[in-house]
């Protein structure tokens, strides 16, 4: 799936982005989480086969209707017909759920750094969906302090951003992109 941006998962498609310029600012996979009792926990990668048997706590589809599809199509790639036995409004509710023993959710990386009592994260193979995210501002109105902001989210999240138009972009679970090097200057879209 392509041009997902932003930190909530805006769906760029179909959108008029002309005069905009954006900045890639992070590309973050997903993971997987389940209770640490498990047995997949007990894995150091879990298969995606497996993942898509588990009952799934996942967020509602009106939040982020374009990466729950690409959720659950990659889940599918899996062999099975998810199972989603629980939606959940944010990724801390959907922890809780885990570490009560409701389900496995998916998470960014990031998770690893909200410690959480009881929950396992393990990355899956094949992988999931990367979601980028990006900032965006009217062409040629970027003052200093925003640039160096956008810079510094970039070195931030580990990532060296880049720029991207709004028809362009790694497809959502696809290895493509910079990953390093430094980052070249904003294009317009």
């Amino acid at each position: 799936m392509r041009g997902e941006a932003g930190s909530h998962g805006d769906d760029r498609r179909g959108q008029d982005l002309r005069g905009l310029e954006i900045r890639l600012v992070a590309r973050e996979p997903y993971v997987l989480a389940l209770p640490e009792g498990h047995p997949l926990a007990a894995l150091d990668v879990v298969p995606l086969r497996e993942v898509a048997a588990q009952p799934l706590i996942l967020f509602p589809r009106a939040a982020m209707p374009a990466l729950h599809d690409a959720v659950l199509a990659a889940l599918r790639q899996g062999g099975t017909e998810p199972r989603v036995a629980q939606e959940a409004p944010g990724k801390h509710a959907s922890l809780a759920l885990v570490a009560a023993g409701f389900g496995v959710c998916l998470v960014p990386a990031s998770a690893r750094d909200w410690p959480r009592r009881g929950v396992a994260l393990r990355p899956v193979s094949p992988g999931l969906p990367v979601v980028e995210m990006a900032a965006a501002w009217r062409a040629g109105e970027l003052v200093p302090a925003a640039r160096a902001l956008v810079d510094c989210a970039g070195a931030a999240l580990g990532e060296a951003s880049q720029s991207v138009g709004p028809d362009v972009g790694p497809d959502i679970g696809s290895d493509s992109g910079s990953d390093s090097g430094s980052a070249p200057p904003p294009r317009r879209a």
